[in-house]
């Protein structure tokens, strides 16, 4: 009996290191994925050094966005049929070739060589393509690896390592500026990115010794009586009732009737899917909403304006964005879980609400949607210098991490988890066509009000028509979030 004592002594010991570590992992990949976001700060040595002009800048950032969004689906379809560790493996991999072969071509371009200069363009723009398939491969990585590993705790898994991936621009940008530039001067590109593929390479290699593999089963289906009486294993049971005793209490303590059931999520192909014109509504909000056209070029919308100081106001809008972008996600991750939780399987297999919701998560759409509005019109009327610029980029960030927090709940209840990563890549690739769409209208509304033999546009003529338009269609957003709301309601 000692014995077994000690060995079950031992197991939960080793049961929490392993928990430990998978954490630790999970928060380095996390705080280490963000480095593209740090593009604002490399703009104006790729201006100084290569005279680049708005439009090429753009081309070269949305190849990240090309690389992160259009691999979300096959990433997606890696990490259900190989787990966090692979992922996470091929992240490694790619981090350390994007980020060394970038910085090799930055270094070797000529300064001020034109003919260098557009010879290189292209291969520096694959290069963030490929570091966009490393970044979607880590961001997977670890956030299923978070949701995995404490499945009992999924809101609070999600939301902090989220909020850990939303402070990584802060992070890197503090390094950046910090090690890697010098007094009054410019980043300098090719040590810093040398730096990055060592640091993202080594981390998310550990990721793959640490983390998680495959799941060992999708989520249940409510089982019906013939099925439970054939398949009765009381070792699962035991094991199913300790992993979520809690939810099963609050569920059965709301009504006589033992659960406040929901509609069943639809388990959709995904030819079914995409038919679908609801998902295809779901779809826009997060197709207007994305931040990364603000996120990608709040560099040059600073540049565009005077300063009444003497502060380095990128790199302060840099860590507005990511420090907003954290918060959000921390607060109001719990927050969602508490006044609007989403549905989940009983111990008998009921799909059902642990209590009932106060609000509906459309409501952060909307709200997000809103704020966004409000975002774009303030600097076309308020911001004549860099440092009333402050709300822009609060805004984005706030409003960046309320609809990543909140939508992969949103999919899981109306559409399942088991499909979960592939609907999420679904819409990541509208996210997509905004941010492509918006950055290039910004881009080259920008390049015509440009002066001749000058590489920075100055003025709100800059970026004034791109802003009234993205208020437009924020504003268009909270009308599809209505329509997602009479839809779903029984289910969000």
């Amino acid at each position: 009996m000692r014995d077994g004592w000690l060995a079950t002594g031992r197991a939960k010991s080793f049961g929490r290191l392993r928990l430990v570590l998978i954490s630790c992992s999970i928060a380095a990949n996390a705080i280490c994925a963000g480095g593209i976001y740090t593009f604002p700060l490399i703009s104006p040595a790729l201006m100084a050094r290569m005279h680049l002009t708005q439009p090429q800048l753009s081309t070269i950032m949305l190849a990240a966005m090309v690389g992160q969004y259009a691999m979300a689906v096959p990433a997606g379809k890696v990490l259900d049929r190989y787990g966090p560790r692979v992922c996470s493996l091929l992240a490694s991999v790619i981090f350390a070739f994007g980020y060394g072969m970038f910085a090799r071509q930055f270094a070797l371009t000529p300064e001020g060589a034109s003919v260098g200069s557009a010879s290189a363009i292209p291969q520096l723009t694959v290069c963030f393509g490929v570091l966009g398939i490393a970044i979607i491969l880590s961001y997977l990585s670890m956030l299923f690896a978070a949701t995995r590993t404490f499945p009992q705790f999924m809101g609070f898994a999600s939301g902090t390592s989220l909020a850990i991936f939303g402070l990584s621009p802060l992070f890197l940008s503090w390094i950046a500026t910090e090690f890697f530039t010098p007094t009054d001067g410019v980043l300098d590109v090719t040590r810093f990115f040398t730096f990055m593929a060592l640091l993202t390479g080594v981390v998310n290699f550990l990721g793959a010794l640490i983390l998680p593999g495959p799941a060992a089963a999708d989520m249940p289906v409510a089982p019906t009586s013939e099925a439970t009486a054939m398949a009765h294993d009381p070792d699962e049971d035991a094991e199913a009732h300790e992993e979520t005793s809690l939810l099963t209490s609050s569920v059965q303590s709301l009504t006589g009737l033992d659960a406040l059931c929901a509609d069943q999520p639809e388990h959709l192909s995904a030819m079914e899917l995409l038919k679908n014109p609801y998902f295809g509504c779901s779809l826009r909000p997060s197709h207007w909403l994305s931040a990364e056209m603000i996120k990608s070029n709040i560099g040059m919308i600073v540049l565009s304006l005077p300063t009444t100081s003497h502060t380095e106001n990128i790199s302060t809008q840099v860590q507005l964005i990511a420090i907003s972008d954290t918060l959000a996600r921390l607060l109001l991750g719990p927050f969602a879980d508490i006044i609007s939780p989403v549905p989940t399987y009983s111990a008998n297999g009921v799909w059902a609400f642990p209590r009932k919701p106060y609000v509906t998560r459309i409501m952060f759409m909307a709200g997000a949607a809103s704020l966004f509005t409000i975002a774009f019109i303030w600097p076309i009327i308020g911001v004549r210098s860099q440092e009333a610029l402050w709300p822009l980029s609060v805004g984005t960030g706030i409003v960046n991490g309320a609809i990543f927090t909140t939508l992969p709940s949103i999919l899981s209840s109306i559409w399942g988890a088991p499909n979960q990563g592939r609907n999420f890549g679904f819409v990541s690739y509208t996210c997509f066509f905004g941010t492509a769409t918006f950055s290039y209208l910004y881009a080259f509304v920008a390049d015509s009000h440009t002066a001749p033999g000058e590489g920075v546009c100055h003025g709100v003529q800059c970026w004034e028509t791109t802003f009234w338009l993205s208020s437009a269609a924020s504003l268009l957003a909270t009308g599809f979030a209505a329509v997602l709301w009479r839809k779903w309601n029984s289910r969000v």
